[in-house]
Order: structure tokens, then C-alpha cells, then sequence
């Protein structure tokens, strides 16, 4: 339902990325997850490879990751995505895991799939990286003024004006 909502936009809002439970099976084990749709532009749901947010619950892992995405390789360059994440590793430039698996969904066979860890306290704790902020750019407004006008964004800078954000500020509220 959200799919097709997003299919009539374009656009995947934030109205549309809603978890939903389900199951993940990878070897002998099965996990519980919650899961969305995930990617922006409709290159990420308008195929059947559609792309995915994956929360595993109960204090459970994939590949050493609690978040993650999986997507077509196509929508992040297939093997230039990989590249670019392999030379930022061998800089030594903080970077999340990204890899390639084979996807089973619902019983059908999709063929590879790009994996991205999500960044969490996880990925700083794996990292042994102290607890820190995590910045990023609010791309909210960007994605309401594309929507707005046909995918574009007009005259309006809005990704020069985007604001700052704190990814993890829920770490860092302070307690009152």
C-alpha cells in the first residue's frame, strides 16, 4: 500500500516508511525484524527489488549489524558503491560495512542484493569508538520541494540550506 503510494509520487515520503514485523532467515537461524521501505526516488520500489530499512529486534544481529539496508545493486552504481567504501576502509576513513548477498523474499528468489549497515551506537562501538555524535544533513525539506515541483528543486537551494543535524541526539538530549 505504501508502495503504491510512492509509486504515484515518486517520491517515498516519510508518511510511507512505516515498519512492518517479519522474519529473517539466513543459515540455520531466523531472527525477527521489523521492516520498511527504504531510498528516496522511486528507483528503489518501483521494480520488484525493492529496497528495505531492516531493524532486527530483541537484541539480535545480522552479519554483526542490528540496522541495515539492502537494496539493488543499481541504485547505488552497482560496483562503484563497493569501490568507493573499499578506498575510504584502506584510507582509514570511518565508513559503514557494504556488501553483496543473495535475497530470498516471500519465497522468490531476487537475486543479489547491496547491504549497508545503518549508522547506530553500534557502528561507533564495533568501531571502538567512543559514544559521539553522529552529524547529518536534514534532507526533509529537499525531498518536500521535490515533491512539490515534479522531482526538481526549482530555484530554492534546499540542500545548501539544509540543516544540521544530530543522527543519535537521542544519546545526547539532556536529562531535566
Amino acid at each position: 500500500k505504501k508502495r503504491r503510494a510512492s509509486l504515484k509520487t515518486g517520491i517515498l515520503l516519510d508518511s510511507n516508511k512505516i515498519f512492518v514485523p517479519g522474519k529473517l532467515a539466513f543459515g540455520s537461524k531466523t531472527i525477527d525484524i521489523k521492516a520498511r521501505l527504504k531510498g528516496d526516488q522511486s528507483d528503489h520500489f518501483s521494480t520488484m527489488k525493492w529496497s528495505f530499512r531492516i531493524q532486527c529486534t530483541g537484541g539480535e544481529q545480522w552479519n554483526n549489524m542490528q540496522e541495515f539496508s539492502i537494496q539493488s545493486p543499481n541504485t547505488r552504481g552497482n560496483l562503484l558503491e563497493w569501490i568507493f567504501h573499499k578506498t575510504l576502509e584502506k584510507q582509514d576513513i570511518l565508513t559503514p560495512r557494504y556488501g553483496f548477498v543473495n535475497l530470498v523474499f516471500n519465497n522468490k528468489n531476487l537475486g543479489v542484493y547491496a547491504y549497508e549497515e545503518h549508522f547506530s551506537n553500534d557502528f561507533l562501538n564495533d568501531r571502538n569508538l567512543p559514544l559521539s555524535p553522529i552529524m547529518q544533513f536534514d534532507e526533509r525539506k529537499m525531498w518536500e520541494v521535490r515533491n512539490a515541483n515534479n522531482g526538481k528543486d526549482g530555484d530554492f537551494p534546499v540542500f545548501e540550506n539544509a540543516e544540521i543535524t544530530c543522527y543519535n541526539r537521542k544519546e545526547f538530549k539532556s536529562k531535566k
